[in-house]
This record gives structure tokens, sequence and C-alpha cells, in this order.
């Protein structure tokens, strides 16, 4: 590149404002990181012409974090500089999300400012300048592009959503679509369609597709993906080696990018794929068989890890709402006179529940401002860890401190309420997810699970002395508290039961003297002391304080 070419370049690219030169700036580097390439100019160079080939061959842009291609006809438009003034024909958009056509007409013009000014960062040697050379070619405009290219796979990217919709739909908000796999080696790479399965027995059924995975439903912390068996198929995941790359299109058109972590054979039986203790990616080869035609007793399974870094660039892209902590105020997106804050949250546990479920309660400030607010215009939802979300529930919001969420809220008013849901009673991390519209306000909340009341069963009861006389049974015994909280008595009622065979059985009669305290604070104890009537029967059954004791009554004792 001779240096007049080089001065025009730089002219240009002085010309794009300091945003957008910062943007295409954050994009270069985040795919030089993505391939290992931050501290190899040989290595970055690499990455800048895989670049440059795969817009001649695909045409993407960025947007945000996600590629997207652009129509020849803008492009054809772009490189003459003339107005995009016809309707389109036709769209080669490879995502379901792909950026406004102004945007990237917008973008193309800039791509080879973009490049050279890369190329001026990183030193400019002889090689550099033979690749960024290729810019000058008057057949092309070139964009910058990703080493992420589409598959060739017809079904991944013309006929997916017939095949999405045949899943085991949970009629989720959020749920992945797409998954693209990019060997290490740069060859191409796979693209699958995604189709939501419910695993609910051992068989785990799924579409015998090649190019179709079975993600398993509900599991979003750290996805599981099953492959069909297929030789190309167990090719690809044998053959994955540290710097191959995943990216999970979400149908939000979010896309989730993982990087390889390892390759294992686990046994068939072995549930610790499905765990979700962390974000992550696991992909299965389901549905081997050995020679006899039997399931294999082990799988292929590869595993990925989530970078956090992307977390920014999503943030950055209008992918990600920014999540609000607990006793944070924050404005309601699409609703900017309303703020709203979480200021507590509980589990609440009656015994009509079942043993699995809970409501849990969220307590929020509600501040309106000059105008009020329409709740039933708003979305209230609570969505736990593994992505299951939850509807307001007006038995559960019964059960909070506040009342429950009216129907509208007057101006200049700052009100308390209790939204409650019922959920399963071991949920811990959440998140309140306030929508109007399209727009979503995120709020974190957790949750403990109270500790259980303590009960009459946790008292200990040491019976010191039974004894009688020709007319009544003594019973002596001393009782301690060793639980934190006091335990109510007022409701026991105490009996003795006698007869001639052990263990009688016949009507139950009350002390005639003595009674229980009314309660029996934390750590604390004391004697109790009941007389009950007697003729003279050698044998009894005493109920005291939800205990049973058996009596063998000694003539004279």
């Amino acid at each position: 590149m001779t240096r007049s070419e080089g001065d025009k370049l730089l002219a240009q690219w002085d010309a794009v404002p300091t945003e957008r030169q910062d943007y295409y700036r954050r994009v270069y580097q985040r795919e030089v990181r993505a391939a290992g390439a931050s501290t190899d100019d040989a290595a970055e160079l690499d990455v800048l012409r895989r670049l440059i080939d795969a817009y001649r061959q695909q045409a993407l842009v960025p947007v945000g974090s996600r590629w997207a291609s652009v129509p020849e006809r803008v492009r054809a438009a772009a490189r003459q500089g003339k107005p995009l003034d016809a309707p389109e024909a036709h769209s080669d958009v490879t995502r379901p999300s792909g950026p406004p056509k102004a945007l990237a007409l917008l973008l193309l013009p800039l791509a080879g400012l973009l490049l050279f000014g890369l190329f001026a960062l990183i030193g400019g040697s002889r090689d550099e300048a033979d690749a960024l050379a290729a810019l000058t070619t008057p057949t092309e405009t070139l964009t910058p592009t990703p080493e992420i290219s589409p598959t060739p796979t017809p079904l991944a990217l013309e006929q997916s959503d017939p095949v999405i919709r045949a899943g085991d739909s949970r009629r989720r908000n959020y749920y992945p679509v797409l998954l693209q796999v990019y060997p290490a080696d740069g060859s191409a790479p796979r693209v699958f369609v995604v189709q939501e399965r419910a695993v609910q027995t051992a068989d785990w059924h799924f579409d015998p597709n090649p190019d179709v995975v079975s993600w398993v439903s509900g599991l979003l912390v750290r996805p599981v993906l099953g492959l069909p068996f297929s030789p190309e198929n167990r090719d690809l995941l044998t053959t994955l080696a540290p710097g191959a790359r995943f990216a999970l299109q979400m149908n939000t058109g979010a896309v989730l990018d993982f990087t390889y972590r390892d390759t294992s054979q686990v046994a068939r039986q072995d549930a610790a794929i499905f765990t979700q203790v962390e974000p992550g990616l696991a992909l299965v080869l389901i549905g081997e068989t050995d020679p006899e035609g039997a399931l294999t007793e082990t799988r292929w399974v590869v595993t990925a890890a989530y970078p956090v870094e992307q977390e920014v660039e999503r943030l950055r892209a209008g992918e990600l709402a920014a999540i609000i902590a607990p006793g944070e105020s924050s404005a309601i997106i699409g609703l900017d006179d309303v703020r709203l804050m979480v200021v507590g949250t509980m589990l609440a546990t009656p015994e009509t529940l079942p043993a699995d479920l809970a409501y849990a309660l969220v307590d929020l400030e509600i501040v309106t401002d000059t105008v009020g607010l329409q709740t039933s215009g708003v979305n209230w939802t609570l969505e736990d860890a593994a992505g299951s979300r939850f509807n307001p529930d007006a038995l559960a919001s019964a059960q909070g401190a506040f009342g429950a969420l009216p129907g509208n809220i007057p101006p200049n008013t700052v009100l308390t309420v209790t939204l409650g849901f019922l959920a399963q009673r071991d949920l811990t991390d959440a998140r309140l997810l306030v929508g109007v519209g399209s727009d979503v306000t995120v709020f974190a909340v957790g949750f403990t699970l109270p500790p259980e009341p303590p009960t009459v069963e946790g008292l200990d009861v040491q019976m010191r002395r039974v004894s009688t006389d020709a007319t009544a049974v003594y019973v002596e015994a001393r009782v301690f508290n060793p639980q934190a909280s006091p335990v109510a008595l007022e409701a026991l009622e105490n009996w003795l039961v006698l007869g001639y065979a052990p263990l009688p059985l016949g009507p139950q009669s009350p002390p005639i003297a003595g009674e229980l305290p009314d309660s029996v604070g934390a750590n604390a104890a004391f004697d109790l002391a009941l007389t009950f009537a007697y003729s003279g029967e050698p044998y009894g059954r005493l109920f005291l304080l939800g205990r049973e004791y058996a009596l063998h009554i000694n003539e004279g004792g």
C-alpha cells in the first residue's frame, strides 16, 4: 500500500465520529481476544486477514455483539455513493435479527477506515500492508467481519422456525434457537437448529435430524444440548480442541458466546451433566449405538465456559438490562415518572401448600410523580435462576405484610405493596422483571427459607417421678426448651388412661390438679406437677406434652 493510499485512508478515518471509532475498536478487540491473539502480532494479523476474507464471502457487519449480512443492493449503493431509495426485493440476512438498512449503509463506507486505524495501531509491517492493500481494490469496499461466518447448512438458515415450534415448547420468553460451533482450526463452522425437549424420564426424546440439537427444557444457567448421533457429529465433537468457540443465539436475538473447556466420555446414567452451579454449556452426543444396535454405555460430552467479559459488550449493545440491587431505587423503563425499589423479600410456607412449594413475597416501594400509574399496563414477573417464570398470585400476595398491588396509584404517591408468587420452596436467587411493552426493568431479589418454628417436639421432657396413693396418681417432670424461640403450650392437653391390662384402652381422664403454663421461653425450664384421679388400676397410659408413657403401677407405689 503506497503512502498516498494510506494518507487517504487516514483522512477518511479522521472524519469518522469519535464514538463510532470507539465502537469499531471494541468490536475488533473483541474478535482478537476471542481468537487468543491479544499478545501475538502474527496471530492478530491472521485474524485481520480472516475478517477481510469473510467479508468478501458473506458481507457481515457488526451490530452490538452480533454480526449480520448486508444485502448486495445495499453494498452496491454504498460502493457507488448512491442513496438507498428503492425497496428491497429480498434480504440476505443470515440471522433472525439483522441491522436496520440505514445502519448497514452507514457501516460499509467506514470498514476500510477501521482496518487502517488498526493497522496504524499494530505497527504497519510489510505483511500487514499487503493484507490491507486489498481494501483499495476497486471491486469491493470491505467491511470488518468476524471469524464467525454462517454455515451453509440449509436447515439452520432457512427452515428453522417449523423445527423450533415442533419441540416441547413451554412458551418461554427466553430460549435458544440456533447453535453455532466454530472449530479451533478455522474450518467452516456448523450451525444447528435448537429444539426444546422436556426430559422427564430416563428417556431423552429428540429429533434424529443431525442438524437439530435438543435443548433440555428450562436449563439456562448452563444449557445442556443433545446432538443426535451421526458420523459427522461424532467427528465434530471428538475433534474439538482448545480455541473452539460456541455461539448460542436466543429468541431475542442476543448471542451468548462460550469457549471450549474439555471433551470426555461419561456414563449414560451420569446426571452431573445437568448441574446448574455455574454458567457454561454442555453439548452431549445422544443416540449412539454399538454394533449390536444397543445404546452405548457412555456418551461423548463437550463442555464450554462462559467468558464474563462479554457481558460488558452486551450491556453496551443494549442486549442486557442493568440489574438493580435490593434497596436501590430505579426509574421504570417506559415509565420515567415512576420509581421502584425492592424493600424486602421472604418465603411464606403455610400448611395449606404442598411440601415443595412456597409463596415468594416481594415488598416494593412505588413512587409516582406528576403522573399516576395504571398497574394493569405493567407486567410483573418473577424469574428463577433456571429461567422459569411466575406470575403474581392473589393468594400469595395476601400473605404479605403490605397490601396487594392496586389497579391505580395516584400521582405524587409513595406506596408500599407486596407482590406474591407461587414458586418452588428451594427458590434462592431470582429476578423481578417489570415490563412495559418491550422494555424490561430488572431487579435482583433473594429469598431465604424461614427456619422451622419451634415445636413441642423440640422440648426436653425429663420424667422425675410417678407415685400413687389410694385416690390419686402424682406426676412430676422437668421441662426445658433448648430452642431459640418460645413454645406455646396453652393448646396442649394431658390425659391419663387407667386399666387392668398393659396399654389400656378407655376414657382419657384430665388432671384434677396442676396445670401447664401458657408457654415456655427460649432456653427456659419449669417444673411440672399434675394429679390424676385413681381407683387402684395396675396399668396406665400417660399422655404428656405430646408424648406417651406406659405405666405399671405397683400396689402401694
